[in-house]
């Protein structure tokens, strides 16, 4: 499926992450609530072929993508002849690289055929102004509020996490879709809706643009592996070879299908910038999250192709 990029401007603070699974079920809700079950059921069954109805990444800041899970360099490789405080200076300057949660897409575009740490480290010292706009993550305070006496709640606290924008920033999301211009009118309705936890305070709200700059061909190549963008799971995790990091995933129920328990079981799932050889073999179409056996959590991946470097190796 074709390559494009939407660019989200964010409006308001986030209580959610903007991640590729959680993005994905929110606009098969409200797919759901504009078209009815029958097409929801028929957008779900298409993540099990091999034409989904979309694929997405994660959002990103504009012009980034996720750091690359990759294996350590050697130490020698890392010294390059050097000892002494030069060699510390080095070595915190690596730290400081490493800290890096995402890396410009231009040094990507240089390295994507030949790619590792190293040489990833190696553009970021030559480029060490580059950084890319970050969100900032405040702790917000609640007071609980009684809902039969519509009254706070004396001495009953309770907390948030809520991520908030610079004016002005702007976020990557990658799409893979025969219908960009379906996919962008409902990325704008889930904007106005609002997105995620308390989106019904002012919550999630973004607007969205395609990016008409957008220039696929640059990251459209052949390669032995890939770089996920997304959060990937599957039914069954069998065959999936590579460098990734894990976390424990959970999901909500979405308010078209929402009835009695509104929480899904938590699952396994790896975080964006895995390096991948080989994928899972399970469906991406998770099952047995929730009493309703309906209720499924799709978790499609969306990747670009990489070759390593010689002499990296997941080993």
């Amino acid at each position: 499926m074709p390559l494009c990029r939407f660019q989200l401007f964010p409006q308001s603070p986030f209580a959610t992450p903007l991640r590729s699974d959680t993005i994905t079920g929110m606009l098969l809700n409200l797919i759901a609530l504009r078209d009815g079950e029958s097409r929801l059921k028929e957008c779900v069954a298409s993540f099990e072929t091999d034409s989904p109805e979309f694929l997405l990444s994660s959002a990103f800041p504009q012009n980034t993508l996720p750091m690359p899970c990759l294996p350590l360099p050697k130490r020698s490789a890392m010294a390059q002849g050097q000892c002494g405080p030069e060699l510390i200076t080095r070595i915190s300057a690596f730290k400081k690289f490493r800290n890096q949660r995402f890396i410009p897409l231009k040094h990507w575009k240089k390295c994507k055929d030949s790619l590792s740490l190293a040489g990833l480290f190696s553009l970021f010292e030559k480029d060490s102004e580059h950084s890319p706009i970050e969100s900032q993550t405040q702790t917000m305070s609640h007071v609980s509020i009684d809902r039969e006496t519509q009254r706070a709640i004396d001495g009953l606290l309770y907390t948030t996490t809520e991520t908030f924008y610079p004016q002005g920033t702007a976020l990557d999301l990658y799409a893979r879709t025969k219908n960009p211009e379906e996919l962008e009118s409902l990325l704008n309705d889930l904007g106005r809706w609002g997105y995620g936890k308390r989106a019904s305070t002012g919550k999630g709200q973004f607007s969205v643009t395609r990016d008409q700059d957008f220039d696929a061909k640059a990251l459209e190549s052949e390669g032995t592996h890939q770089l996920c963008l997304s959060v990937l799971s599957a039914q069954d995790m069998s065959g999936i070879e590579g460098t990734f990091q894990t976390f424990l995933k959970h999901g909500r129920v979405g308010s078209a299908c929402a009835d009695g328990q509104a929480f899904k079981k938590p699952f396994l799932a790896i975080k964006e910038g895995a390096v991948l050889s080989s994928s899972p073999c399970g469906s991406p179409v998770l099952r047995n999250l929730h009493h309703d056996e309906r209720l499924v959590h799709v978790t499609a991946q969306l990747s670009f192709p990489c070759t390593l470097a010689t002499g990296v190796s997941h080993a």
